[in-house]
Parts: structure tokens; C-alpha cells; sequence
């Protein structure tokens, strides 16, 4: 095998996340490939996050940043080889920059891999709607110069990243699509029969203006509309949900899951309802037409409210549950894999 070790730095680990998982899940397929992983955690500032965030902008960074200091000692200690590669599960990280430099002037010779989110390459996240573009676009241009492969889980997210600036090209070739790392084996006790479930469609999403809440209000006015007689049952799950076990066992009563997402570069929660049995109806657009089968998308363009309606409608009254495919995803890392063997 190519490479002797890998240090993996995973994200900040949240149960309301997929991150915990990952912290578990990367860390026990890595070791089905290479020789040795060690895992480089960071410290934490608070051990939770507020309801219906998705990180702690002070927390993720004393996170990165001690984990940058552990990682730093280990280099000017000449404790990584040739052939180590740094593994980063969260390449929007001010660390790859600092990584890179003791790299590049410190003529070392070891590997930095990064698997990107999002970014203000994207005009619905966070990064972007908070301005952080004015500076941050130009970090981020830096850091994937500065890394030697990028992992994204769709076409989609690899098109968005490399095409946001056409006068200064990336180099796409190291620019990998491996899919999303999910195991849903984890979470199959809360798939319940069928003929079990109410007549319920839920939103899965945060309640967060990139997910389009107000889109499902009028979803729902419409749906109440064209079918009054329907019976049923809208939930968000932020309404009902506490813990990722109560969002589980959501999930897996219901039938539909609904998405009016405006910024979707993986997919998590769609295939999270899918896992489950719901059938995924999303737009036609951003990464849906990858990681959800074409017959259940709706339309984009000025009917698309009628037309998720009607998918909606159509997929509640199905005679079973949606079958995933899960081949794909339980693929990731070992796709993600090969790339580090590549480099």
C-alpha cells in the first residue's frame, strides 16, 4: 500500500449532526485500508450547539485551530514522512493554509486531502448571505490551491466549486466526486411498516432561510387546497424533534419528505429520509438530480408549487415504502480512499 499513515482530522463531533457518525465511521473504514490512522480531535469550547444551528462559529474554530496546534508540534518534530497524508473532514478550514506553509518552507513532503462543504462560492450559504465573501472567496481560492486532492459528493458541488471563478481556473483534476458517507444500518430500528405509517410528509431541514421554509408554508396551503380531503399530516421536523433519535423515528413513520432547498451540495437529508423509506421529493435542481431518482423531482419553474403538490400527493398514496439504494454511499469512504492512494 502506498501510503504508511493517515492523520485524520475529523469535524467538530455534534450528535445533532452527521459529524459524530463520521467521527466513527472514518476513523473505522480507514483502518480496512491503510496501515495506521490516528485521529487528531481538537478541543472543544461547548459540548453543544444552539436548536436548529448547525456549528458554533467560536467553537469550530478553537476546535480547528488546537488541532492545528497538535498537528504542528508533530511536523517540527519531522513525525510525518513522505507518504503521511492529513485527512481533513472540513477543508473550509483557516488550518490548510497554515498546514501548507510549514509543508512548503519547512520541505516537508507529506499530503494534505480535504473534503469541501460549501463555501461563499455558493450564493445561498451562510458564508455568503453573512458577506464573509468580501474576504473569505479569497482564503478559500488559497486553500484549494493548496491542497493535493478535494473529495465533494456530487457533480454538482464539484461544477459549483470549480467554475465559480473563470478567471482564475482550478485545477479540476484534483477535484474527486466520491458520494456522501452515510451507514444507515444505525438507524434502521426506527423503520417502521408501512402500513404503520400516517399520511405524514415531513420537512426535514433546519429552519434556515437556504432551506426555504416559507416555500413550505405555501406547499402546505396549496396541498390543503387541491386535496382538502387528503387528511394529511405536515410536520417540520424542528417542531418535533430533540435529539437525532427523535429525527429518526420521525423519518421513519412517515411517507414523504419534502425539500425546498435554494443551496443543496450534498444531500444529507434527503438521503437520510430515503434511508428510511420516504419518498424524496425535491426540486429538480442543485444536487437532487444525483442523489434522488429523476420520477419523484418537481419542477423549478413557475408551476413548481402545483407540481410538488401533485409529486407530493402521488407519493403519499403509494402501496409501499421507497427502496434505497445505499450501494453509492457506503462507498464513499472507500472512494475517498483511493483518492489518498493517489496522491
Amino acid at each position: 500500500m502506498q501510503v504508511k499513515r493517515i492523520w485524520l482530522l475529523p469535524i467538530e463531533p455534534f450528535e445533532e449532526r452527521y459529524t459524530l457518525q463520521w467521527l466513527r465511521w472514518f476513523d473505522r473504514e480507514l483502518r480496512e485500508h491503510f496501515k495506521e490512522v490516528y485521529v487528531v480531535n481538537g478541543n472543544r469550547l461547548t459540548p453543544i450547539i444552539e436548536t436548529g444551528q448547525f456549528l458554533d462559529v467560536f467553537d469550530t474554530h478553537y476546535w480547528k485551530a488546537t488541532q492545528l496546534a497538535s498537528m504542528t508540534q508533530r511536523i517540527r518534530e519531522q513525525r510525518l514522512d513522505e507518504d503521511d497524508v492529513l485527512l481533513v473532514l472540513d477543508a473550509w478550514n483557516p488550518a490548510i493554509e497554515a498546514l501548507a506553509y510549514m509543508r512548503d518552507a519547512g520541505r516537508r513532503r507529506f499530503k494534505i486531502v480535504g473534503l469541501f462543504h460549501a463555501g461563499t462560492y455558493d450564493p445561498w450559504d451562510f458564508l455568503t448571505q453573512a458577506r464573509l465573501e468580501r474576504w473569505a472567496e479569497h482564503s478559500e481560492r488559497g486553500w484549494v490551491k493548496a491542497l493535493d486532492a478535494i473529495c465533494v459528493a456530487t457533480h454538482f458541488h464539484r461544477n459549483l466549486l470549480g467554475l465559480h471563478r473563470t478567471d482564475d481556473p482550478l485545477d479540476m483534476e484534483k477535484i474527486y466526486v466520491t458520494g456522501f458517507p452515510m451507514y444507515a444500518e444505525e438507524w434502521q430500528q426506527h423503520n417502521r411498516a408501512w402500513e404503520h405509517r400516517p399520511m405524514r410528509i415531513v420537512f426535514p431541514h433546519r429552519v434556515a432561510p437556504e432551506k426555504g421554509p416559507e416555500l413550505w408554508d405555501r406547499f402546505k396551503a396549496e396541498y390543503e387546497r387541491c386535496y382538502p380531503n387528503d387528511a394529511a399530516e405536515m410536520v417540520m421536523t424542528r417542531e418535533l424533534c430533540k435529539t437525532k433519535e427523535d429525527y429518526y423515528s420521525l423519518l421513519g413513520s412517515a411517507r414523504v419528505a419534502m425539500s425546498f432547498a435554494r443551496q443543496e451540495t450534498w444531500g444529507i437529508a434527503m438521503l437520510e429520509a430515503q434511508s428510511l423509506g420516504c419518498y424524496p421529493v425535491a426540486p429538480r435542481w442543485l444536487s437532487y438530480p444525483e442523489t434522488c431518482p429523476q420520477e419523484w423531482l418537481y419542477s423549478t419553474g413557475f408551476d413548481s408549487t402545483w407540481h410538488a403538490v401533485e409529486q407530493a400527493h402521488r407519493a403519499l398514496h403509494q402501496p409501499g415504502p421507497f427502496a434505497w439504494d445505499s450501494h453509492r454511499w457506503l462507498e464513499a469512504i472507500p472512494r475517498i480512499a483511493e483518492v489518498i492512494e493517489q496522491c
